[in-house]
This record gives structure tokens, C-alpha cells and sequence, in this order.
């Protein structure tokens, strides 16, 4: 029953670790408008947003659903283990590949510019 309450708690504590890492990720909104983009490069960078929104649409909420439910099973006394850890592995790869997409989306974005708009990028996120 130790051991029991012993992954429980880890579990919980590793869930409430990673909400800071995937706020971060979030955090990062940069006004990309600051750059004098040319108009392809809008262009572009709205095609990026627009399929960000797109796949955030369909992966955070069912993160979110996992989150609660994963809530709400850590206190309930006789739900086997194994269920738990299913779903904080679902958790883990659902916050990984929102991750992943916010990665690959900005290094999208990234690429599109020139020297001296990633010059000015750099300044951006180094305040």
C-alpha cells in the first residue's frame, strides 16, 4: 500500500513538474509583425499559425480531459496502478508532441527569415 501511494504521489508530482515546461512553451508568442516581414513572408507565417491553431485545437483539449481525469483518479483509493500510469504515459505524449508541433512551428518560422530579421528575432527572445 506504501509503494501504492509512493507512485501516486510521484505521478502527481511529475504532472504538476511539466504544466511549468508546457506553460513555457506558450509563453513564447512572439510578434513576428516587429520583423518587417516581406508579404510572402506574412504569407507564410499565417500558413504556419493557421495550421498551429489547428493541431492545438485537436491535441489541448484532450490533454486537458487527460489531465482532469488523471485528477480525479489519483483520488480515488482502488483504482489499479497500471490505469494510472496509462494515462500519465497519454499525458507525456500528448504534451511531447504539442512540444514538438510549438518546435517545429517556430523553427518553421525561423527559417523564412534573413540575417539581419534573425538578428532582430534573437534580441526578441533574449529579453
Amino acid at each position: 500500500m506504501k509503494m501504492s501511494k509512493f507512485i501516486k504521489f510521484s505521478i502527481l508530482g511529475l504532472f504538476f513538474f511539466c504544466l511549468p515546461v508546457f506553460a513555457e512553451i506558450n509563453k513564447m508568442n512572439i510578434n513576428w509583425e516587429y520583423l518587417n516581414l516581406t508579404p510572402k513572408q506574412k504569407h507564410e507565417v499565417a500558413i504556419l499559425d493557421k495550421r498551429w491553431k489547428k493541431v492545438n485545437a485537436f491535441i489541448r483539449p484532450q490533454l486537458l480531459s487527460n489531465q482532469q481525469k488523471l485528477k480525479t483518479l489519483l483520488s480515488k483509493p482502488n483504482i489499479p496502478d497500471e490505469e494510472i500510469r496509462e494515462l500519465q504515459k497519454q499525458i507525456f505524449l500528448e504534451q511531447t508532441q504539442l512540444r514538438s508541433e510549438a518546435l517545429e512551428n517556430f523553427l518553421s518560422k525561423k527559417r523564412l527569415l534573413d540575417n539581419k530579421q534573425r538578428q532582430v528575432l534573437l534580441k526578441m527572445l533574449s529579453k
